[in-house]
């Protein structure tokens, strides 16, 4: 199809010479662009300026739909449910997560319903009662814990805290030297055994159990902070200082770590320290 262009003012065909070489990759020279004629007098624009519209409106862009221009962000798409439990484990692995007691003992019970050998719910619920202060029920849960799997050194240790918390030390310290027994290097077992030793009196005991216990885990806060009491009720000041000071390093808000660190500092006359110490004990006190 030959090329058109506009001459004085109405349509006609373009000579070779203004057309250009017809080869487009020609030797000859580059190509001379085609003459559409835009350079002419504005009197030859009536006849163009309507084919220019036209064409323009065919290959205007459309506009984009709404999501396009205003795309959903992250937070506007919908977040998919989890799926409902369905076994025992799964309802265990539920009520871990949960953070509200009732809802973790809900969970760990069904777990129970589906599954009545199910150690790691009855576990799981002795601990939950525990922390509930509900005693007997815990009890009761780590002995069927224990029933189903006594080669465990964890269900023996948390027998024994509800062991002592009723005042039945020496069945807890059986409990605690069975764990070690099964585990000798179980840094919390040591833990507790050195509590029980310092609730009966046995504070030499108690501080054994406890260096071991900072020996496997010197990052053990808890253990520094029963070592620095039995060091605090001998006397040895300067030592539950520091004690005290790593089970605030462990922990920068412990509460109970500076109230007891400003009564060695107390003792040893240094009232500013004891001061500061007992603002931050009741900055973090709940």
């Amino acid at each position: 199809m030959s090329a058109v262009g506009l001459r004085n003012g109405t349509l006609g065909r373009f000579s070779p010479e203004q057309r250009g070489p017809q080869n487009h990759f020609s030797t000859a020279g580059p190509r001379r662009p085609h003459n559409l004629g835009l350079n002419r007098p504005l009197k030859a624009w009536p006849v163009f300026w309507p084919l220019l519209l036209t064409c323009l409106s065919l290959t205007a862009v459309p506009a984009l739909p709404t999501w396009a221009a205003n795309p959903p962000t992250p937070g506007d798409r919908p977040i998919a449910a989890k799926p409902e439990p369905q076994t025992a484990p799964d309802y265990v692995k539920v009520g871990r997560e949960a953070r509200d007691r009732d809802r973790q003992i809900r969970y760990f019970s069904k777990a129970i319903e589906l599954d009545p050998d199910c150690m790691e719910a009855y576990f799981w619920r002795g601990i939950a009662y525990e922390a509930r202060k509900e005693n007997d029920k815990a009890l009761a849960d780590f002995n069927r814990s224990l029933d189903l799997n006594p080669k465990r050194a964890a269900n023996y240790i948390w027998r024994a805290i509800a062991l002592a918390n009723r005042g039945d030390y020496d069945r807890a310290l059986a409990d605690l030297n069975q764990a070690l027994v099964l585990e000798p290097r179980y840094g919390w077992a040591y833990f507790h055994r050195g509590r029980v030793q310092a609730l009966r009196g046995q504070l030499d005991q108690a501080l054994d159990d406890l260096d071991w216990a900072v020996i496997i885990d010197p990052f053990n806060g808890p253990a520094f902070l029963e070592r620095g009491k039995i060091h605090l009720k001998k006397r040895a000041y300067d030592i539950a200082v520091a004690d005290f000071s790593k089970s605030i390093g462990s922990d920068s808000k412990n509460y109970l770590a500076y109230y007891f660190r400003a009564q060695a500092y107390q003792a040893l006359g240094e009232t500013a320290k004891a001061q500061a110490d007992l603002d931050k004990y009741h900055e973090f006190r709940p």
